[in-house]
């Protein structure tokens, strides 16, 4: 892609001069500060990734000892007393 067409996008535009003042950030940051929606910035940071011109790093979220299943000891619902008569 040429610079002209890479540079065409104003979102682009504001997502290089945001990197250049803080090298590294995540995207929900770069949404808010360009003023755009997450699908935009993401579109076009794939384009500059694609170009070489930047990179994306991914991080999940892992926890050493998943949480135990949510079980409800009450769940106060469908609950009938054991002398109590059901309607018909």
């Amino acid at each position: 892609m040429n610079t002209n067409k890479l540079l065409a996008s104003s979102c682009r535009r504001k997502i290089l001069k945001t990197l250049s003042q803080k090298k590294e950030t995540t995207i929900m940051k770069l949404v808010r500060t360009v003023n755009s929606t997450y699908n935009e910035v993401d579109r076009n940071l794939s384009i500059l990734e694609r170009e070489g011109i930047v990179t994306q790093r991914y991080r999940w979220a892992q926890t050493q000892n998943p949480p135990e299943p949510y079980e409800r000891e009450n769940p106060g619902f469908a609950q009938t007393p054991k002398n109590s008569r059901r309607l018909r």
